[in-house]
């Protein structure tokens, strides 16, 4: 039986520590969470658990709120701004659109670069950004319709218990209908919503498709290949995991001698000599989470990239379906073009 995500994995593992240019787009594109399908998932499990809790807080929130209220604090709000607090917000407001714009622009950039990976070029630095720039707009919009769709379905879905509520219908079994409701639609639909986005991104970034067509033509192949994605998004998951727990051992073992040295700093009671092991040792536990979240990234856009190669060009048969043919017929399903 051949494998089919083993050599991804491998050849994902190459280009990530080959490229090491790559890393810098990863490190942006991460601020977006562009980790991988589970990460929505468990983001959108979130929600669903505090959909009882925002059931309660909805309805205070009608109970209490007035116009006057609203417009008497929004005056106070804007007598209370001087020059100082208005410049304030503008750097913050600024400072998001920027990291916004970086993390769109690495996102698009990474696809690219793996791409040219792939084609054995080198993928330039500049080249990538410029294309990263180039697809700014697309690339966000896809990002954005996404956040809206799911926004739309869950308001959609509790909409019928918000208005059952506000009825003063107020029960736990309410709550825990609504709850179970939202799981079992929310969360599935968040997972296929991710891999529409994931596949339509490279479309947008490597065929040069526009939007429209690009998420047709992301549906038409996930459709195709639904469990072969199902089945690379729980091998990465499995991989996020043990890294994730490679990564806790090894900030542990960093840890040691800067916990060692501020046992010292404290017998020898040097303040300065305590504040600088502890800014240290808070500066490389944020360059390690940098350096692990940067390669994470990277690797992972680098299996969606070479699995979308795979099944766009050719017939990828899934491990399911080739073990059962194994268990039926006793061949192997091999990897067509």
């Amino acid at each position: 039986m051949q494998s089919i995500y083993r050599p991804i994995l491998k050849q994902a593992l190459s280009i990530t520590w080959q490229f090491k240019h790559f890393w810098f787009f990863g490190l942006f594109a991460a601020l977006l969470g562009n980790g991988g399908v589970f990460n929505l998932i468990f983001n959108n499990i979130q929600i669903v658990e505090n959909q009882g809790v925002f059931l309660l807080g909805f309805k205070d929130f009608i109970r209490t709120f007035s116009f006057s209220k609203l417009s008497s604090s929004l005056s106070s709000l804007f007598l209370a701004f001087d020059f100082w607090v208005v410049l304030f917000f503008v750097v913050i407001l600024m400072a998001i659109v920027f990291f916004i714009w970086i993390s769109i622009v690495s996102q698009a950039a990474i696809v690219f670069c793996i791409k040219r990976a792939l084609k054995n070029s080198n993928g330039l630095f500049t080249e990538a950004f410029h294309m990263g720039t180039h697809k700014f707009w697309s690339v966000f919009l896809l990002n954005i319709l996404m956040k809206v769709i799911l926004f739309v379905a869950t308001l959609i879905i509790s909409l019928p218990f918000i208005i059952v509520f506000l009825k003063g219908v107020e029960s736990a079994a309410l709550q825990t209908g609504h709850v179970i409701l939202t799981f079992l639609v929310l969360v599935p639909f968040a997972a296929v919503l991710s891999f529409l986005v994931k596949y339509a991104t490279i479309f947008v970034v490597n065929e040069n498709e526009h939007v429209g067509l690009a998420i047709k033509n992301a549906w038409q192949l996930f459709i195709k290949n639904w469990i072969v994605s199902i089945e690379m998004a729980l091998l990465l998951f499995l991989v996020n995991i043990l890294s994730s727990i490679l990564l806790v051992v090894v900030i542990i073992f960093v840890s040691l001698p800067f916990v060692m040295l501020g046992m010292i700093a404290s017998y020898i009671a040097s303040n300065t000599f305590f504040w600088l092991v502890v800014t240290l040792g808070i500066l490389t536990f944020i360059t390690i989470l940098f350096f692990f979240g940067a390669l994470l990234n990277v690797w992972q856009t680098a299996n969606w990239v070479i699995l979308f190669e795979k099944i766009l060009h050719s017939d990828v048969y899934s491990k399911i379906l080739r073990f059962g043919a194994a268990l039926t017929s006793g061949k192997k399903l091999e990897t067509g073009k």
